[in-house]
This record gives C-alpha cells, sequence and structure tokens, in this order.
C-alpha cells in the first residue's frame, strides 16, 4: 500500500470480530499518528466517537459538520 497521505473506507470494520476491529483502529490510530487523513463511513457510533477528529453527516447530498464528536448524531 506504500505510504498514503490520504485513505477512503467504506464501514471498515463491517464484519470483523471484536479481535479483528481492535487491530484495525490500532492501525488506524498508528496512521493517523503518522500523518495520515482517514475519511471512513460508519454507522457505528461507537466506532465515530474513538476514531474521528470530526464528524459530518449527510443532508439532501450536502455535508454538515456535528458540532462534537460526542454530541447527538442525528438518526
Amino acid at each position: 500500500m506504500g505510504k498514503p497521505k490520504l485513505l477512503l473506507l467504506d464501514e471498515p470494520s463491517n464484519s470483523l470480530d471484536a479481535e479483528g476491529v481492535r487491530d484495525i483502529h490500532r492501525i488506524f490510530n498508528t496512521m493517523r499518528g503518522k500523518g495520515v487523513t482517514i475519511l471512513l463511513t460508519s454507522h457505528s457510533r461507537e466506532e465515530i466517537e474513538n476514531l474521528c477528529d470530526a464528524v459530518y453527516y449527510m443532508d439532501r447530498g450536502t455535508l454538515v459538520p456535528v458540532p462534537e464528536v460526542t454530541g447527538e448524531l442525528p438518526s
């Protein structure tokens, strides 16, 4: 994979067991520490709260920021 500056991931932990989720989160955190930007989609609130510095949701084709990562996410 080389040394990417940006990763785009769609539901990266979907269908992983608990150990796989921990492993992939550890990899993401290591990559973030090296300056890699990771853009991911997730339905997992826990994953969002644990991994994301900024959270957005789509509203009729427009990205809308969520003020706080731990704030109320739209349903």
